[in-house]
């Protein structure tokens, strides 16, 4: 979740509904599973070995520079904005807690643990997803964002990624440590995706969410948002390896990314397969939302673009 993102330029549209939505008691079940999952992975639980207190303490700069841009940023909106931007903020981090909180959507190998806010804003990574399988891991950089269907969010995400792409480079994380703990250090060349929602898809998780009873829960579980997470990211994988086969770069770096895009999108394939085929096929009704959509939308209009450069 980009907080930057946040400011001014994003309509209110689709938040009336806001009075319905408990965001206090889901947002605060977020935090609390949040701060769980970050045991040991916070900045300066990664002193030590390869890195360096000085690098942390660096690292804890850039968070602080950063955080005072966004509150003096803030300091200058009007109170109606100010407003409208903490309950993005606020929404973001309960569909995240929704999120780690449902590692199953990702299959059954798959652990899901968010960044240090140094990966979110240097990185622009919110979580990493580690499977693991026959005793190796693969690991996959999610970029989550909160738009309410805007355009602008997504396409800011979207081209950060392509952006980069274009430069031969796949997403960093800079603090990253496993769930059984054998890792602890940096990840490169991670597939970066963006997943999201609109407001409706959201507040209906974050009601199951702050509910948190078993059958919520398991409401949760079998939610159909997951079927259209999945979709995203094959989505996503198919417009990245289209548009690097035509970008200028060197062949060591061409045969890196495609690679790494043509795994994930078989993890996300066989993943759609096993739950469309065994445990979740009365969950999915092809619907898709106003995120996904949008999020389509870009990514089709991305190829004619970067083919005419």
């Amino acid at each position: 979740m980009d907080m930057k993102e946040s400011l001014p330029g994003h309509s209110t549209h689709g938040m009336e509904r806001q009075d319905t939505v408990r965001y206090t008691v889901a947002h605060e079940r977020a935090k609390n599973l949040k701060e769980s999952k970050l045991k040991g992975r916070n900045l300066r639980d990664f002193v030590g070995g390869m890195i360096s207190k000085e690098s942390v303490q660096k690292a804890e700069a850039y968070v602080n520079h950063f955080d005072g841009l966004f509150n003096d940023a803030l300091s200058t909106l009007p109170p109606e904005q100010v407003e409208y931007t903490e309950r993005s903020k606020t929404i973001a981090e309960c569909l995240e807690g929704v999120i780690l909180g449902n590692r199953n959507w990702f299959g059954l190998t798959a652990n899901v643990f968010p960044t240090t806010r140094y990966d979110d804003y240097k990185h622009g990574v919110d979580m990493v997803v580690e499977r693991s399988q026959d005793g190796f891991a693969q690991h996959e950089g999610v970029a989550m964002d909160v738009t309410y269907a805007g355009r602008n969010g997504i396409q800011k995400k979207v081209d950060r990624i392509v952006d980069n792409l274009k430069r031969g480079k796949l997403g960093t994380v800079s603090f990253f440590k496993s769930a059984d703990g054998s890792f602890k250090g940096e990840l490169n060349n991670l597939p970066l995706v963006v997943i999201g929602a609109d407001f409706n898809t959201m507040s209906d998780m974050i009601n199951l969410f702050a509910e948190d009873s078993t059958k919520s829960n398991q409401q949760l579980a079998e939610h159909p948002f997951q079927f259209q997470m999945i979709e995203q990211v094959m989505l996503q994988c198919d417009t990245y390896i289209d548009l690097v086969e035509g970008f200028d770069m060197p062949a060591k770096d061409r045969e890196t990314i495609v690679s790494a895009y043509t795994k994930l999108r078989a993890t996300y394939k066989n993943l759609y397969r096993l739950k469309s085929e065994k445990t979740l096929s009365h969950v999915d009704h092809d619907m898709r939302d106003k995120f996904h959509i949008n999020l389509q939308t870009y990514l089709e209009t991305l190829r004619p673009t970067v083919d005419q450069d």
